[in-house]
């Protein structure tokens, strides 16, 4: 068994409302018995006026495609 990491506390003087919100989330299984792929297809809607980046955090996932408006975009970094 490995020892994790003590947890950081988090304050809520620190807190900063999100520049995005999720207005709608469909999602798509197709499992499979050696993999799982996943296709989620959100609605988002800018909450802010702050020119910030869109961040999709993820752990141990593989980006297969992504899309805005139907069409591939290739300008993110992974």
């Amino acid at each position: 068994m490995t020892v994790s990491a003590k947890p950081k506390a988090q304050y809520l003087k620190d807190y900063t409302a999100p520049n995005f919100s999720i207005e709608h989330t469909e999602l798509t299984f197709d499992l499979q018995p050696l993999n799982t792929e996943v296709t989620a297809l959100l609605t988002l809607k800018r909450t802010t006026n702050q020119n910030s980046a869109l961040v999709l955090d993820g752990i141990d996932l593989q980006l297969v495609e992504l899309q805005v408006d139907n069409v591939a975009y290739t300008n993110y970094k992974i």
